[in-house]
C-alpha cells in the first residue's frame, strides 16, 4: 500500500528510512509547490531547469495508482481516518481537527463521483491524502 500511495505522485518510498524532521519539512511545503507548469515533481524540474534539457524536463508523468483520493478517503479509509483524528494531536503542526473532521463529513454528505470536482475539492483530497498518509505513519513509527 505504502508503494502504491506514493507512486501515485511519482514518488519513491523509503519508509524504513522517514525521518520525523522531514516529516514535518514535507507538511510545511504549499500543495501547488510539489507542481511545476501543472507537472508533479515541481521542486525537482524547478531545481534542475537550468541543467536539465527541455525534453527531459517536460516528459509526461507517470500514471498513478488506480482510482482517486476522493474515492480511497471516502470509500476505503473513512471510518479509520476519522478515527484517526480523534485520537491523534495535529495541533502541534497547526491543524485545526474539528475543521478537518467537519470538512470530511460536509464532503461525504454531498458526495457526487460523476460531477466535475473544482480545484479546491482536489486540493483538498490531495491535503486529507497526506494527512491520513502522516497520521498511519505516525501510529505506526
Amino acid at each position: 500500500m505504502s508503494d502504491r500511495n506514493s507512486m501515485s505522485s511519482s514518488i519513491e518510498n523509503r519508509t524504513p528510512y522517514l525521518d520525523h524532521k522531514f516529516v514535518d519539512y514535507v507538511f510545511s511545503i504549499k500543495s501547488e509547490d510539489f507542481y511545476y507548469n501543472n507537472m508533479s515533481k515541481g521542486m525537482l524540474r524547478f531545481a534542475m531547469k537550468k541543467t536539465c534539457p527541455k525534453k527531459i524536463l517536460n516528459r509526461k508523468n507517470k500514471t498513478g495508482r488506480p482510482g482517486s483520493d476522493m474515492y480511497f478517503i471516502f470509500e476505503k479509509v473513512f471510518d479509520d481516518f476519522m478515527d484517526l483524528l480523534g485520537s491523534s494531536d495535529l495541533t502541534n503542526y497547526g491543524f485545526n481537527i474539528v475543521k478537518i473532521r467537519e470538512t470530511l463529513l460536509k464532503y461525504k454528505k454531498n458526495l457526487n463521483y460523476s460531477s466535475n470536482l473544482n480545484k479546491e475539492f482536489r486540493n483538498d483530497m490531495n491535503f486529507f491524502f497526506r494527512i491520513y498518509s502522516y497520521l498511519v505513519w505516525s501510529k505506526l513509527y
